[in-house]
């Protein structure tokens, strides 16, 4: 811009007094530069920037406003178009120093890359960078837990307190195989208990079963007619007589019978007993009923235990005696149905026949009674030995023919057993039967 050169001759122009305090400046840089280049025409920097400060007392006031805020007038801050400026300038560095930077990076690619012209080819050695050492990973050795040893605590063991067992009840009478009934009777008076170790049966050499007739012996004893329906009912119902035997497996036996009610003498009522498996004895022999057959485990003993029972229910055995009996049917006594009796003089050759015949058909065991010597003459108690019949006895029906007419009988005593008697001899000697259900 041109300069104002004042005339050299002049005189200076003394300095113009300050402002007073209340009068505005011109507002705005404009008005600012036309009042420096009006007073201060020629002037250096330093001389100017004195007469500014003489001008201007406080540049942060200026007639009481603060330039700082004062719209238009000067502020510390840049104005927008410095700032705009500043950012130009600013954009533009970085660009030139991101050329640069490409600059730098061309020329290292070219440093590195083969460089080909029209005569000749340079080829840079290429070489590969060294490889990485190979590093085997370190492996921690394995180390298995330390496992301490369980340590069961002590237990301190329980003392129970001791406790004394109650004395067993005592058994019924019925029921304690300890207790014997009495073994004596008229004919073995001196009688005493002996053990007989064996088993409730055994089939013997002919036996149809393991209970069978040929158990059957009778002993010292009158009750024939208690062995004889025994005899009978081996013969055709053998397992009803085992079911009422059972073996408890500590040398006693349990015995079931169907026995009269004391107070109600019709009815019967199934009653268990237990023996033990000792016996009366005679001379070192079974008193009474005998052991029959003999097995590995020793003789049968079904025989001997019925009658036990029955004589331990009776109180003795003296009270089995057919003259004393409270009970002489023994087919009830076994299955709990009262027995048929049929009395041989009011029937006709036939009419027996026909009877036993259907029994035997039905599988009924039958029991015959002979008359007693005192029913009979001399004459007729001696045809009564002839025939073979023993009187005041019983005998087991083994058989029956009708077209023969005839009739077998067993022995309860194992021995002179009556074989294919004629009816009629067997009507004249008999008194009667009985038949059970």
């Amino acid at each position: 811009m041109q300069q104002f050169q004042p005339d050299k001759k002049r005189a200076p122009t003394p300095a113009p007094a300050p402002a007073a305090a209340n009068k505005a400046a011109a507002p705005g840089a404009a008005g600012y530069d036309a009042q420096r280049a009006a007073q201060s025409p020629g002037k250096e920097d330093a001389g100017y920037d004195a007469q500014r400060a003489a001008v201007t007392p406080a540049i942060s006031s200026v007639g009481g406003i603060s330039m700082d805020v004062a719209p238009g007038g000067p502020t510390n801050e840049p104005s927008r178009k410095q700032k705009k400026k500043k950012k130009a300038q600013a954009a533009r560095k970085r660009a030139a120093a991101q050329k640069k930077r490409d600059a730098a990076a061309a020329k290292k690619r070219q440093q590195t890359t083969p460089t080909t012209d029209d005569t000749s080819v340079t080829t840079q050695p290429t070489v590969d960078p060294a490889p990485a050492p190979v590093v085997a990973p370190t492996v921690e050795p394995t180390v298995e837990p330390t496992v301490e040893p369980t340590v069961e605590p002590t237990v301190e063991p329980t003392v129970e307190p001791t406790v004394e067992p109650k004395p067993a009840a005592p058994l019924a009478p019925m029921m304690d195989p300890d207790v014997n009934p009495d073994p004596t009777n008229e004919y073995a008076p001196e009688a005493t208990y002996a053990e007989f170790n064996g088993t409730i049966a055994v089939k013997g050499e002919g036996d149809a079963h393991a209970i069978d007739a040929n158990d059957v012996k009778q002993g010292s004893i009158g009750n024939c007619y208690f062995v004889a329906q025994l005899a009978a009912m081996a013969m055709h119902k053998p397992d009803e007589i085992a079911d009422l035997i059972t073996d408890n497996g500590n040398g006693s036996y349990t015995v079931a019978l169907w026995l009269k009610d004391e107070a109600r003498p019709w009815k019967r009522t199934k009653t268990s007993i237990v023996v033990s498996s000792e016996f009366p004895t005679k001379g070192g022999k079974a008193a009474y009923a005998k052991p029959g057959d003999t097995g590995a485990d020793g003789p049968e003993l079904w025989v001997m235990l019925i009658e036990k029972a029955f004589a331990k229910f009776t109180g003795n055995y003296e009270e089995t005696r057919g003259k004393k009996t409270k009970d002489g049917d023994v087919f009830a006594m076994m299955t709990g149905k009262t027995s048929g009796y049929k009395n041989l003089a009011g029937l006709s050759d036939a009419e027996l026949l026909r009877i036993l015949t259907s029994s035997v058909t039905e599988g009924l065991p039958v029991s015959f009674g002979a008359h007693s010597t005192a029913t009979l003459d001399e004459e007729g108690q001696k045809g009564a030995k002839e025939a073979g019949v023993v009187l005041n006895h019983a005998y087991a029906m083994r058989g029956v023919d009708g077209k023969k007419q005839t009739i077998s009988l067993y022995n309860p005593w194992g021995v002179r057993h009556l074989d294919d008697i004629d009816v009629k001899v067997i009507k004249q000697y008999y008194a009667n039967i009985k038949i059970g259900a």
